[in-house]
């Protein structure tokens, strides 16, 4: 089991790029995040949030061309891995996302409902959400459920407002169907927090909320609602306790060997050549929303064309392993062949070679790539690869004022706890832990 902070928070437009840093400080650290009233009218809002969150979250967006809707439902992939898929979608107004948790399937849904019933609007909204979710429910098995984001009304009127009054919200029997059909409850406990302040009225709701199914539930570490400069809104956060996962990726990273392959360098420079056109230098917005564009798309190229090149690099490496193999087996037949010899030795060198690329990619990002050359022998890569992860671990450590840390004494405490797994590194073989050296360290310390 592992903890997990589940949040939502009304953004009151996502289209200003500082707000957009603001946030993300918030919420960088959260599993589940739901952002509501996004406004991404246009593709370059959409675009431009990307940019920043893409490295670290999976996001999942529902907007349409109407001002004040959006939703947009991220998922911290670093913590949660990478399987995701969106089964509900209403424009604007939800989002709804499955994933696997260890063995369990769980179901994330994210709202964002009218802020008023004007021509029955809200009631509208939920009654459409429910007829979205039956089919839905009755076709898929779900484990874990929740349901977060800016309702725009709330439950009880008389604990759930400063501003007592005993008329249920407009739409609520509409909404309490959908939550019954989920099956979900509120996670907060009835601690008389409030969540949006209006300034209209001088009163304060509770209309962000998280619900979850009654094991999820149970299983609440917390709830917080913090102020945030950025929003009339508080960002409503919930620790929960979930089934341990295995982690996704970490920060995507270029890897500098595949702008060898000829198609890359020339896919990139035809994006480049967007740039070329002198009307797009006038304007700065029209600058801009270029240059997010060839960014998210170059982005995107790349990482693909990584993807492919690491599992060409694998299968050529498997199917010289099967050369080997198959060159051993008939050498067994006939250990006095030449030619079979020959072929052996063959397949072992293109096993080599194969072995080599891999192992340059381990240090591509380091300056000793430029000398890993296919010269060098495996032992001699390894080496190299042992010295740049070394060199990395030494440099990269630094104080919370960012200076260099070069003094030997506080070295020691961190090489120490380090070393040992310094350099396990799968596409290495063997673990490369030094134990003299940790020995050294043990006794110089003494």
């Amino acid at each position: 089991m592992t903890a997990l902070r589940v949040s939502t928070l009304n953004t009151k437009s996502l289209t200003d790029p500082k707000k957009l840093l603001n946030i993300f400080s918030c919420i960088k650290n959260d599993g589940i995040v739901v952002l509501t009233e996004t406004n991404f009218t246009h593709v370059q809002f959409q675009t431009r949030f990307e940019d920043l969150f893409l490295r670290q979250f999976k996001c999942f967006h529902s907007r349409t061309a109407q001002r004040g809707t959006g939703v947009t439902l991220i998922i911290n992939h670093s913590i949660l891995g990478s399987k995701f898929m969106k089964v509900l979608e209403i424009p604007g107004r939800a989002i709804g996302v499955s994933y696997r948790s260890g063995d369990e399937t769980v179901f994330v849904l994210g709202v964002y409902a009218p802020a008023s019933n004007v021509q029955g609007r809200r009631a509208s909204f939920y009654l459409q959400l429910e007829n979205t979710l039956r089919p839905l429910l009755s076709a898929s098995s779900f484990d874990r459920l929740l349901l977060l984001g800016d309702f725009n009304l709330v439950e009880d009127s008389i604990i759930d407002r400063s501003g007592h009054n005993t008329h249920p919200d407009a739409g609520l029997n509409d909404f309490l169907r959908v939550k019954h059909l989920l099956g979900v409850t509120d996670v907060d406990n009835g601690n008389n927090n409030f969540s949006f302040f209006s300034f209209a009225s001088k009163t304060r709701s509770r209309i962000d909320r998280i619900y979850a199914d009654t094991q999820t539930t149970s299983s609440l570490q917390g709830i917080d609602y913090i102020d945030v400069s950025v929003s009339d809104h508080c960002l409503l956060r919930a620790m929960l306790t979930v089934t341990s996962n295995e982690k996704g990726p970490s920060y995507w990273k270029l890897d500098p060997e595949i702008l060898i392959c000829p198609n890359v360098v020339d896919a990139i420079d035809a994006m480049l050549k967007r740039f070329h056109r002198p009307e797009i230098w006038n304007y700065a917005t029209t600058f801009i929303m270029e240059w997010d564009h060839f960014k998210t798309q170059a982005g995107q190229f790349l990482r693909i064309e990584g993807s492919k090149l690491r599992r060409r690099q694998v299968a050529e490496k498997r199917a010289a392993e099967g050369r080997v193999f198959s060159a051993k087996q008939n050498l067994s037949q006939r250990p006095r062949s030449q030619d079979l010899r020959d072929d052996l030795k063959r397949a072992e060198e293109a096993l080599r070679m194969c072995e080599i690329k891999l192992i340059r990619r381990t240090v591509a990002k380091s300056h000793f790539h430029d000398t890993v050359s296919d010269e060098l022998s495996l032992n001699e890569a390894k080496t190299l690869a042992k010295k740049s992860a070394e060199d990395r671990f030494i440099y990269g450590i630094r104080r919370e004022d960012g200076t260099v840390v070069r003094d030997i004494q506080e070295l020691l405490p961190e090489m120490k706890l380090q070393y040992e797994h310094l350099f396990t590194d799968p596409a290495l073989g063997s673990p490369f832990c030094d134990r003299g050296f940790l020995q050294s360290l043990q006794h110089s310390d003494s």
